[in-house]
C-alpha cells in the first residue's frame, strides 16, 4: 500500500500526479512539510497544495518518479460488520522504520457525527465511519482499506480514555474526501460555502421574543440576520423564518445546519422547509463562495 510517514501521522497518494491526502491536523504545528518518506525507504520532496481545517484535510504534491497510488473505494457501500484495515506508521518518531503498520477490525459504525466539542468548534466530524482496527497517534491520514485493498476513509481520530486504541476509532469517509481533495486541487483551498444569514435556536429565544416573532414551532431555527446580496434572500428567506429541514434533514439547532453547510460545495443545491407564521414553504437556492 502506497503509504508514507509524515512527522508523527501518515498519508497517501491519491492519483497518478502524485497528490498526497493525509489529515490537516497532521500538519497545522509544522513549520513547514519539505519531504515525505515512502514505506520503500524512498524520500521524496513535497510541496502542500492546500488545505481544510474544518474537515480535517490536507493535500500535498511530490516530487517524483515511479510514485504508487491507492485505488479508491466508495465509502457509501460500506456494511457494518466489514472487513477494514487501518494503515499507517503509529509512534513513527520513535519507532525509525519507514514500513507500515497494519491492524485489522470490522466497521463498527456508518454516519456517525462527533460532537463540534470535540474539534473546538473549528473541526466538523460527521458521517465518520467507526471501527475496531486499532488506531493509535502515527495513524492519522492514513488510509482505512476495505477488503478488496481498496481505500474507503482517512484514519483520524479515537475515543481514549488511555491515549491508545480502546476500539473506537473514525475515518473520514472517502467520498467526502475525494471530494475535498479535488477541490483543493483545482482550486488551491477549499472554498467556503456560503449561504448568507444567521440564526437563533427557537428553543433558546424567550417567549416574549418569540411571540413578537410568530414563532409557534417548539425547535428549529429562526433567521434573526440575512444578507439582502445573499442567494438565500434571493431565493425568498426571510427574517422570523423558522427553518425546519434543510435537503430533507431535520434541524433541531444551529449545529444541525452547520454540519450540513460545510458538507456543501459552491454551486450545490439547498433546499430549506421553512415555517413562515404557521404556513410550511420551501425555499431553493444554489450555495455560493464566501467573499473575503
Amino acid at each position: 500500500m502506497c503509504c508514507f510517514d509524515a512527522y508523527d501521522g501518515s498519508g497517501f497518494f491519491v492519483d497518478a500526479e502524485g497528490h498526497i491526502v493525509t489529515n490537516y491536523h497532521v500538519l497545522e504545528d509544522a513549520d513547514m512539510v519539505a519531504s515525505v518518506t515512502l514505506a520503500d525507504g524512498r524520500v521524496v520532496d513535497v510541496e502542500l497544495v492546500g488545505a481544510d481545517k474544518r474537515t480535517d484535510l490536507a493535500v500535498l504534491r511530490a516530487k517524483g518518479e515511479k510514485l504508487p497510488c491507492a485505488a479508491l473505494g466508495d465509502s457509501n457501500d460500506l456494511m457494518i460488520g466489514e472487513w477494514v484495515i487501518a494503515i499507517g506508521n503509529p509512534f513513527g518518531v520513535l519507532i525509525k522504520d519507514p514500513q507500515p503498520t497494519v491492524s485489522v477490525g470490522v466497521v463498527s459504525a456508518n454516519h456517525r457525527r462527533i460532537s463540534p466539542s470535540i474539534g473546538e468548534g473549528e473541526r466538523l466530524y460527521q458521517d465518520m465511519i467507526q471501527t475496531d482496527a486499532a488506531i493509535n497517534p502515527g495513524n492519522s491520514g492514513g488510509p482505512l482499506v476495505n477488503a478488496n485493498g481498496e481505500v474507503v476513509g482517512v484514519n483520524t481520530m479515537i475515543f481514549s480514555p488511555s491515549g491508545g486504541s480502546v476500539g473506537l476509532g473514525f475515518a473520514i469517509p472517502i467520498n467526502r474526501v475525494r471530494r475535498v481533495a479535488q477541490e483543493i486541487v483545482q482550486c488551491g483551498r477549499r472554498r467556503d460555502p456560503w449561504a448568507g444569514f444567521k440564526v437563533e435556536d427557537v428553543g433558546g429565544l424567550r417567549a416574549d421574543f418569540r411571540k413578537q416573532l410568530g414563532v409557534s414551532e417548539d425547535a428549529g431555527c429562526v433567521v434573526v440576520n440575512l444578507l439582502t446580496s445573499s442567494p438565500a434572500y434571493k431565493a425568498g428567506l426571510r427574517p422570523g423564518d423558522v427553518i425546519m429541514n434543510i435537503n430533507g434533514q431535520p434541524v433541531s439547532t444551529s449545529v444541525d445546519l452547520d454540519f450540513v453547510f460545510w458538507s456543501l460545495f459552491v454551486g450545490d443545491p439547498v433546499i430549506l422547509e421553512v415555517d413562515r407564521a404557521g404556513q410550511r414553504q420551501q425555499v431553493r437556492f444554489q450555495i455560493e463562495e464566501l467573499a473575503h
